[in-house]
Parts: structure tokens; C-alpha cells; sequence
């Protein structure tokens, strides 16, 4: 699925699985304003965001990515230098970068609120969250897990904090 530049869409209440993307988003492409509530992204894969790859202004709500697989960065959610992603009451578990960024890969502006970023695995680096480049993270009474082996659930800053 992809909500292309310009394009402002809510999405409620779906299941996005079984994607595969041959670059970009296994899941979902936005470059638009997207807002996804009582939603799940799972199962799903791609070179980078295996569930989703942002370049545009996503809001998760109450929805969880899981199960997603990327080759390089943001097994859940890739969010590239010119995207903006909040997260509000949902979670980000189970998924796998064989680089950087299991469950989320950032190198734009990304938020959590009250939400959850567990269970993730990468090959390299940020098996929570990766944040590279001029990304910034900001959590509020958020939960990065850490634990298990490698890069399971640890958070990567390189470059911006």
C-alpha cells in the first residue's frame, strides 16, 4: 500500500501482511500524511521497512508492528531524514533488520508515546531502535526493552540524539 505525496489518509481497524517490496516497504509506503489506529502491520518484507518506510508524516495509533523483516535498516519501520513518525499507545515487537534498526530505524524525527519497542533483533547495530544521521527520538512514558543476545532490544545513536 502507498500513500503518495500530497495524499492525507486515516486508516482504521486493518491488517496489512504478506507484503513484499523489492526496495521500499514491505508493508506500507508513505510519503504523505498517514494516521493508522486499531491497525496491525505484520509479516512483511523489504530491502529497508520491512512493515513500513516513511518519507512523509506518519501517526500510529493504538496499532502494533510485528513480524516484519528487512535486509538492511527498519525491520518494523524505516523512517527516512525527511519523515516524521509518532507512535501513541502502540507497539513495535518481533521484527528483524539482518543491519541496523530491528524494530525501528530512524533518521528523521520519531516519537513514542506510552508505547512499546520490544523483542526486535539486528544483525548490526540497534536492535530497538537505530538513530542515525539527523535523526532525533523523543519517548514519553515509553518502553525500549533490553536484553537477550547481540542487538537484541538496544537502542543505537550515531550522529544526532
Amino acid at each position: 500500500m502507498t500513500a503518495a505525496h500530497g495524499v492525507t489518509a486515516t486508516i482504521d481497524a486493518v491488517t496489512i501482511t504478506g507484503g513484499a517490496g523489492s526496495f521500499d516497504a514491505g508493508g506500507i509506503e508513505n510519503l504523505g500524511t498517514l494516521t493508522l489506529t486499531n491497525s496491525t502491520v505484520s509479516g512483511n518484507s523489504a530491502h529497508l521497512g520491512g512493515g513500513i518506510s516513511n518519507a512523509g508524516t506518519l501517526t500510529l495509533k493504538d496499532s502494533t508492528v510485528s513480524g516484519n523483516t528487512a535486509i538492511e535498516f527498519g525491520g518494523g519501520i524505516f523512517n527516512g531524514n525527511s519523515g516524521t513518525v509518532t507512535l501513541k499507545e502502540s507497539a513495535v515487537s518481533g521484527n528483524t533488520a539482518f543491519e541496523r534498526g530491528g524494530g525501528i530505524s530512524n533518521a528523521g524525527m520519531l516519537t513514542l508515546k506510552d508505547s512499546t519497542v520490544s523483542g526486535n533483533l539486528a544483525g548490526a547495530i540497534g536492535g530497538g531502535i537505530d538513530n542515525g544521521g539527523e535523526g532525533t527520538v523523543t519517548l514519553k512514558d515509553s518502553t525500549v526493552t533490553q536484553g537477550g543476545e547481540g542487538e537484541r532490544d538496544q537502542t543505537q545513536t550515531h550522529g544526532a540524539t
